[in-house]
């Protein structure tokens, strides 16, 4: 496949797309948000802001609209905390996401938050995932909003289904020192998508929508690429302020 030959071979710290306009700085913000806290939220562009939960090493959710910050830190107001404005693309399913298949057996692993970093405009989220028998695996991961004319040409993109303009949501992986004999998934939601794309990705079993999708790192596949583009979407309508008429 082309994206295999394009994408899927690099780690995160050698991504090949160049990093789009930032809507705000710092665009990398730790914080309390929506009333979850040690939330990790990044402004990826103006069509798409991203959430994760280092408590988990979850994606929250990835939605267009920003952030409201409210709060003693940004307003000097007590009481509030920042929270997410606007519409959702996709929604992170329940914890625990990380999982392992062990010499072929399903088993769950300890996940820890290990901090991001910043790599030509790009950044990298750490995980540190702890088998049963106590090996650890180190995973990286980069998030990033791309459209399908960034990587594709017109006959690559009719080919995969991709709609120029949708905007997209690239999740890069890479996992050091994977064991011969381990399989990292990652569960991730796949449904309400205009089109995706990746290479080492499994159907669920039992779900026979396509709603969910496991992303596999092993030995023979440290590095991983999953493209998510959503249809457009339209800002939201204000709603009429208190004690007033709506026009």
């Amino acid at each position: 496949m082309i994206l295999a030959s394009l994408l899927l071979a690099l780690a995160p710290q050698d991504y090949p797309i160049r990093a789009p306009h930032r809507p705000r700085d710092p665009w990398v913000i730790r914080s309390v948000l929506d009333d979850r806290p040690r939330m990790v939220t990044i402004a990826l562009s103006d069509e798409m802001w991203v959430a994760y939960d280092a408590q988990s090493s979850s994606l929250y959710k990835a939605w267009k609209g920003g952030v409201k910050f409210d709060g003693a830190v940004y307003t000097t107001v007590h009481g509030v905390a920042p929270t997410s404005q606007g519409r959702s693309y996709t929604e992170g399913p329940p914890d625990p996401v990380w999982s392992a298949v062990v010499g072929g057996k399903e088993v769950a692993v300890l996940v820890q938050w290990r901090g991001y970093s910043f790599n030509e405009g790009h950044v990298v989220l750490q995980f540190e995932m702890t088998l049963p028998d106590g090996r650890i695996v180190h995973v990286q991961e980069a998030p990033e909003f791309v459209r399908p004319e960034t990587l594709f040409n017109a006959e690559h993109r009719g080919e995969f289904g991709f709609t120029a303009g949708h905007p997209g949501l690239m999740r890069s992986f890479y996992a050091r020192d994977v064991p011969e004999d381990v399989r990292l998934r990652l569960l991730i939601r796949t449904e309400g998508v205009s089109a995706r794309l990746g290479e080492a990705v499994e159907s669920v079993e039992g779900d026979k929508e396509g709603r969910l999708s496991y992303v596999v790192l092993s030995h023979e596949k440290a590095g991983n690429n999953v493209l998510l583009f959503f249809a457009p979407l339209e800002p939201q309508a204000e709603a009429p302020k208190e004690g007033g008429r709506g026009k």
